[in-house]
């Protein structure tokens, strides 16, 4: 009875350290895949080779966070110009306030925008220079809209709001995508948990899986093995989210 009971502490604590490790994880699949494998692609690593990957895990989740940012930046501003103009104001002058209220929110990378329309230049190039700060590519769409309407006269209130909208479906396009995908990584990052979870049990229940791995040539064996198959699960898994991904992009 003894046995069971400390058995079903340790399996209860283990679940509990999977599920916090399962958090902690960053969600872009092949940067954390590779943590938790130590990389799969080159062999074993250090330890503090792992930790780097998971800092440079934990950055690029902030760096896909800036890109989120800047895509409804993208948006805002697609949406506020064509309010401008409707308003009455002149294309130089909504351009300026709408870049302004932008840069107001945290968007600095429009900061030039609102300059160059402030000074009365064209602002396209400007415009074109913000589209490469991440998320707001959605600019060099603006940037044609704007330098097409200069040279022929045409309205940029309707088109603005058109490129608004399309640039709001794309968003939420990618929102659906990350939703759908978010399954997968998940268990994917379980599985890779669940050996270490195994073999913290077995050696709780006394059975020393340890020692029979790494002491006989039947358990170094197994070990391989184990380890050759949790490494191709993951790179298979892997792969089917990204298929998934490029599948879901094409629509």
């Amino acid at each position: 009875m003894n046995d069971l009971t400390s058995a079903g502490m340790w399996m209860l604590l283990m679940g509990s350290a999977g599920a916090v490790a399962a958090a902690a994880l960053p969600p872009p699949g092949r940067v954390r895949l590779r943590a938790v494998l130590g990389g799969a692609d080159d062999g074993p690593r250090a330890p503090g080779a792992v930790l780097a990957g998971l800092v440079r895990a934990r950055f690029d989740r902030v760096v896909g966070r800036a890109h989120t940012q800047g895509r409804e930046a993208a948006i805002a501003l697609c949406r506020a110009f064509p309010s401008e103009l409707r308003a009455g104001l002149p294309p130089s002058a909504a351009l300026e306030r709408s870049a302004a209220e932008a840069v107001e929110a945290g968007a600095t990378a429009l900061a030039p925008v609102a300059a160059a329309a402030r000074s009365g230049a064209d602002p396209s190039a400007a415009l074109r220079r913000a589209g490469d700060a991440p998320g707001m590519a959605g600019l060099v769409h603006l940037a044609a809209c704007w330098a097409v309407a200069s040279r022929s006269g045409a309205g940029l209130a309707e088109v603005c709001e058109r490129l608004a909208d399309s640039l709001a479906q794309e968003e939420e396009r990618r929102r659906e995508l990350s939703a759908q995908l978010a399954g997968p990584r998940t268990t994917a990052v379980l599985l890779a948990i669940l050996p270490a979870a195994g073999l913290g049990l077995s050696a709780a229940m006394g059975a020393g899986p340890v020692a029979f791995l790494f002491t006989t040539p039947v358990g170094l064996a197994c070990l391989a093995a184990g380890l050759a198959l949790e490494a191709l699960g993951l790179w298979w898994t892997d792969r089917m989210v990204r298929n998934a991904a490029a599948a879901l992009e094409a629509r």
